[in-house]
């Protein structure tokens, strides 16, 4: 026989396994993660303990390495959406094979290229399922899951993930628990290794061919529709109908921009056109001031207009609840007035204009709504769940209402009260051509402070 199974006899270790296994259940307990998976769990966790597996690497069939690689890639990957927080149940067959194939392609590669088995899957879950715990903790402070986006945006992530509040779920709670058993698995067990060239050189050729297709076929908009992918973006939906690594992969088409339908530079024109008709050039025989509707020109300082300070600021955190009051709760009164020098601000009074603005984000990505701002573009045409700032913006196509200003005559300041790096600000305030920008660092002890409201 290529295996050979064996049991630990030392009744010492056996009485320490038992405990280890028995307190593994408990923590389970505590954690509250259910007392029959607990109890299940600490069971998996003694026979992992005590249980030896050895595949001889002189006898073992050549494919005995994949089929296991693609055994453990299905646990794997059934880890993986216990960590997100859902389950198998809503995914269709072809939507979770391409879902552990994904796990198998890297298990493949791994394997292939470091001739390990064991290190490779070692790997792989522990990267991955510690993706799907994060995914969970992203959910909770946002509503939505991470997108291939995100990855430019750990920066900021880092920055504010300390002001947030998390709570890891049961079934979070359970992955953690079942891939640490799976880890003292790989660590004690000997699986077939790939020492052979073809073997390995296939292996490669696998991972890298199937990850490529795999990729190729959901992040093109043909391809999600034969696989039947479910654009779904609130909470954990998107990994429940479609599994966390498809959707992870599918996010990969948001890099990409396409132009509006039926946009031109020739319609464009004409609607600037529309709106703003360029001005009549004088003949070249007049000179200023022969027209009666023309003042001459002076150089004069004291007749020159003087222009007004602008000064822009956008509160991101303000919200005005009497909105939510008179639009869903007509019933709801205080007996405090929540805004009362806000509410004073008239219309009526000739130097105030008040109303209301949408915005197009919620809870994250809130660079976005400054982009909008800015620039006067629309999130509307680009691809749903990015950031502007992290893959559109360049130095070549971030004309804004600061060349505007800088063209009327005006030196422009832009700051912002967080570091620099939060959404590549330092960047892009750069690109816009703020004439200086200000940012919150860290102080001298390298504790981050936030501006209150002194």
């Amino acid at each position: 026989m290529f295996i050979e199974l064996s049991i630990q006899k030392k009744k010492e270790y056996w009485l320490l396994s038992l405990l280890a296994s028995i307190l593994y259940a408990m923590i389970g307990i505590i954690s509250g993660v259910g007392m029959l998976q607990s109890c299940a769990i600490g069971l998996l966790m003694l026979v992992v303990l005590t249980l030896r597996i050895h595949f001889d690497p002189e006898k073992t069939p050549a494919f005995v390495g994949p089929v296991l690689a693609f055994i453990f890639s299905f646990l794997i990957f059934c880890e993986i959406q216990l960590a997100v927080g859902t389950t198998l149940a809503q995914l269709t067959l072809l939507k979770l094979f391409l879902n552990v194939m994904v796990v198998y392609a890297l298990v493949m590669f791994i394997a292939s290229a470091g001739g390990n088995l064991s290190y490779a899957l070692l790997g792989v879950q522990l990267a991955l399922v510690t993706l799907g715990v994060a995914n969970n903790l992203v959910v909770q402070t946002r509503g939505m899951e991470i997108q291939f986006s995100d990855i430019l945006s750990i920066s900021t992530a880092a920055t504010v993930a300390g002001d947030y509040s998390y709570t890891l779920t049961s079934r979070s709670v359970t992955a953690i628990m079942l891939t640490v058993v799976q880890v003292f698995f790989f660590v004690f067990n000997r699986l077939p290794k790939f020492k052979k060239m073809p073997l390995r050189i296939t292996g490669l050729s696998t991972g890298t061919v199937s990850l490529i297709l795999i990729i190729a076929l959901v992040s093109t908009s043909g391809g999600a529709a034969a696989i039947g992918f479910q654009l779904k973006s609130w909470k954990l939906q998107p990994s429940s109908y479609n599994g966390f690594l498809i959707n992870l992969l599918h996010s990969i088409s948001a890099t990409r921009v396409n132009a509006p339908d039926g946009y031109s530079r020739d319609e464009l024109d004409q609607l600037i056109n529309q709106y703003y008709p360029k001005p009549e050039q004088p003949s070249t025989n007049e000179k200023p001031g022969d027209d009666d509707d023309t003042p001459p020109s002076t150089n004069d300082p004291a007749e020159v207009e003087k222009k007004p300070n602008v000064i822009v600021i956008m509160n991101e955190t303000f919200s005005d609840l009497n909105t939510l009051a008179d639009s869903l709760l007509k019933d709801m009164t205080c007996d405090t007035e929540v805004l009362p020098f806000f509410n004073s601000l008239s219309n009526d009074a000739p130097n105030i204009a008040k109303g209301h603005a949408m915005a197009s984000v919620f809870g994250g990505n809130t660079a976005n709504s400054e982009f909008e701002f800015l620039t006067g573009n629309t999130m509307a045409f680009l691809p749903a769940n990015t950031v502007a700032y992290n893959l559109y913006l360049n130095e070549t196509n971030a004309f804004s209402v600061v060349d505007i200003m800088k063209a009327e005559g005006y030196r422009t300041i832009g700051m912002h009260p967080e570091v620099g790096t939060n959404w590549s600000r330092n960047r892009i305030y750069g690109y816009y051509g703020f004439d200086e920008t200000y940012f919150l660092e860290t102080d001298k002890n390298g504790i981050k402070t936030f501006v209150n409201e002194k």
